[in-house]
């Protein structure tokens, strides 16, 4: 489905509170390099804390759910959108497939604003380097070197490194916050893919209204909750299914510091304690399933495609299976969902174009 429909298309912001400021010195600024010196009083009130939403809701969608694309650290939604080499992410792919898209910007990342600092939040921003980003994302072993085989544009790095923001490591308590009212907002069900640094605050919002969470899918997470018996038990009933790239293991040596304590040790841990409760969990190493070549950036890579047929392949059966058990059906010529009739056919076309 190259030629997509769509039925509405706009934004909303989501979480958010008011903090007043008093007692800082008024000072003057000019607005342009020509432009008049005006009085500037920051004492008052201002909005932060807030997350940003871009949804697109097709006219005939495939699946009654939405998905949600929820970016990692240092990123904003444009990690969904148009890879950089140009090619179309997975907000387009996914619409083409037959699903509604919600694309966020997380708290002081992108158009969901910043908060002032020192004054309202505490810690500086964390800008990286090229360097940074590249052996943080398994670009190579070292910047500039390559990892052979490597599907991420490496010869596009100026642009992708123009989409990388700056990072705050002391408004995770707002972002929660952001993360749980927008999960708590879908009512008719959604479906969660979430990136590295991005997961943690998934799954925690998960937790809270696990009803309005059909599946969650993990990208190479960064960090996972360290589950309590009830909240593992709870996210127990959401099908999960995590994606680990290429370059990982002793041959790569040394691994990035979150991605041995991820890989290793929280990630696995996590996936056993939901198996344990009854949950359908899934851990995918890409390559042993014969995917090579992919880096920390899975849906940017040359190779994004297939590796969303194989989220949407594993999806398919988990909404299925889901569905059937729900509503107790036998005749598979339909499934019900949020009141509404879906052939089985929408969901058998999900992983095809």
């Amino acid at each position: 489905m190259d030629t997509i429909t769509i039925k509405d298309k706009g934004s909303f912001f989501i979480g958010g509170h008011k903090h007043i400021l008093g007692g800082l010195p008024v000072s003057t600024v000019r607005y342009a390099s020509d432009g008049v010196v005006s009085k500037m009083d920051p004492n008052g009130e201002y909005q932060v804390g807030q997350m940003y939403v871009q949804y697109t809701r097709l006219a005939v969608p495939r699946c009654p759910y939405p998905v949600l694309l929820c970016h990692g650290g240092g990123m904003t939604g444009a990690a969904w959108e148009t890879t950089p080499d140009g090619r179309p992410g997975w907000e387009l792919l996914l619409l083409r497939r037959g699903f509604d898209v919600f694309v966020s910007d997380s708290v002081e990342r992108g158009r969901a604003s910043w908060a002032r600092y020192p004054e309202i939040n505490p810690g500086p921003p964390v800008f990286k380097t090229y360097k940074n980003v590249w052996e943080g994302f398994r670009f190579g072993p070292s910047y500039p070197e390559v990892y052979p085989g490597l599907q991420f544009p490496t010869e596009y790095m100026d642009t992708f490194m123009k989409q990388e923001v700056p990072r705050w490591t002391t408004s995770g308590g707002w972002t929660q916050i952001a993360f749980n009212e927008y999960l708590s907002a879908m009512k008719g069900g959604c479906i969660l893919i979430s990136h590295s640094a991005g997961c943690l605050y998934a799954e925690c919002a998960a937790a809270r209204c696990p009803e309005n969470v059909k599946a969650s899918i993990l990208l190479e997470p960064a960090h996972l909750p360290f589950g309590t018996e009830e909240n593992v038990s709870i996210q127990s009933s959401i099908p999960h299914l995590c994606l680990w790239g290429d370059y990982i293991g002793t041959k790569y040596q040394p691994l990035p510091a979150w991605t041995e304590e991820s890989y290793y040790k929280r990630t696995p841990e996590y996936f056993e304690a939901l198996q344990q409760h009854g949950g359908d969990a899934q851990i995918i190493d890409l390559p042993k399933i014969g995917i090579h070549g992919n880096s920390h950036m899975l849906m940017m890579d040359r190779n994004n495609v297939e590796v969303l047929n194989t989220v949407l392949e594993w999806l398919k059966l988990k909404l299925h299976s889901g569905i059937l058990k729900r509503y107790n059906i036998q005749d598979l010529s339909t499934e019900i969902s949020c009141g509404v009739l879906f052939p089985l056919r929408y969901f058998l076309s999900l992983s095809s174009y």
